[in-house]
C-alpha cells in the first residue's frame, strides 16, 4: 500500500505569469485532501492517479469533494535528475 496522507489544504489563489506551456491561474479552495507524493518522471504519475481512485478512495470512509484533482510540482527537471522529481498529488475528500 502506498503511502498516503491526509491534510487540510489551504486555500491557494496565486497569480501566474504568461508562460509557454499554457498554465493559468484559478483559485484551491480550502479542505481536506488526500495526499500522494510521486518521485519520478511523469510516466508514473497516472499509476499514483489510478491507485487514489481505484484502490484507497474504495477501501476508504471518504467521498469526493465537488473539486478535480490537482498536482503540486515540488521539484522537476532541470534543477533535479528525472528520477528524482516531486510531485504531490491532491485528491479533495467531503468532511462529515
Amino acid at each position: 500500500m502506498k503511502n498516503i496522507n491526509l491534510i487540510w489544504r489551504p486555500k491557494y489563489n496565486q497569480p501566474v505569469e504568461t508562460n509557454l506551456q499554457g498554465v493559468i491561474s484559478g483559485k484551491i479552495p480550502a479542505g481536506l485532501c488526500a495526499r500522494i507524493c510521486h518521485q519520478g518522471s511523469d510516466a508514473g504519475l497516472a499509476a499514483a492517479v489510478n491507485y487514489l481512485y481505484r484502490d484507497w478512495l474504495q477501501e476508504s470512509d471518504y467521498e469526493l469533494r465537488d473539486f478535480p484533482l490537482f498536482f503540486e510540482r515540488v521539484s522537476f527537471y532541470p534543477d533535479v535528475p528525472e528520477t528524482d522529481r516531486i510531485t504531490h498529488i491532491y485528491l479533495p475528500l467531503k468532511t462529515s
